[in-house]
């Protein structure tokens, strides 16, 4: 199972830095947002984003970093966490005993599943040390089918879109909004493969 795993991961990574490095990211003016917003299901994402998780103990993972044709993504986003393999292992001595080429990075799993049928990673602590909250944390939603749906990092939404039959999907297009401090659409980007 995780050789098959390993195999897809690979599979997975190589047929879409062929993809990536023709594709390039294009700014979208509000309407084009707009049309967006609906083809990522957006409303449905918000209201995940506002529903409250409880997590487990934190859990080490492989951490694969993109290939240098992945775009660019905020918040140095590991292409390790496109799938949420790391939270359907048997155990967590399964998962702290794979190796990474890419290292390795602490994550807590949600124990409830989000609106969208998935877990929740987290990545990074709440809180920093002096009790302010990280920004550098980034929250991963997952699909009921394992591929992420969307993450969030600092004052960026990074939304997911994905097309095929089941065990065959492959990422289509990647949405990216960037808020001001008062939550408005500061910009919006998005990259079709």
């Amino acid at each position: 199972m995780k050789t098959q795993n390993l195999i897809f991961t690979i599979l997975l990574l190589f047929s879409s830095t062929m993809l990536f490095g023709k594709s390039k990211w294009k700014k979208l003016t509000k309407s084009e947002r707009e049309s967006a917003e609906k083809d990522f299901a957006f409303e449905k994402i918000k209201k995940n984003r506002e529903q409250g998780f409880s997590y487990t103990k934190e859990i080490t993972v492989p951490y694969s970093h993109c290939g240098e044709e992945f775009p660019k993504m905020p918040g140095e986003f590991p292409c390790s966490f496109l799938s949420d393999e790391h939270s359907i292992k048997n155990s967590v001595e399964d998962i702290n005993n794979e190796n990474s080429a890419g290292g390795r990075i602490g994550i807590r799993v949600s124990k409830e599943k989000n609106f969208l049928g998935g877990k929740v990673f987290l990545v990074g602590e709440d809180e920093k040390d002096d009790g302010s909250h990280n920004e550098d944390l980034i929250k991963v939603y997952y699909s009921k089918n394992n591929y992420i749906s969307h993450y969030t990092y600092k004052d960026f939404l990074t939304m997911f879109k994905w097309s095929g039959e089941k065990g065959a999907e492959s990422l289509v297009s990647i949405f990216v909004i960037r808020f001001d401090k008062n939550k408005k659409v500061f910009s919006s980007k998005r990259i079709d493969f």
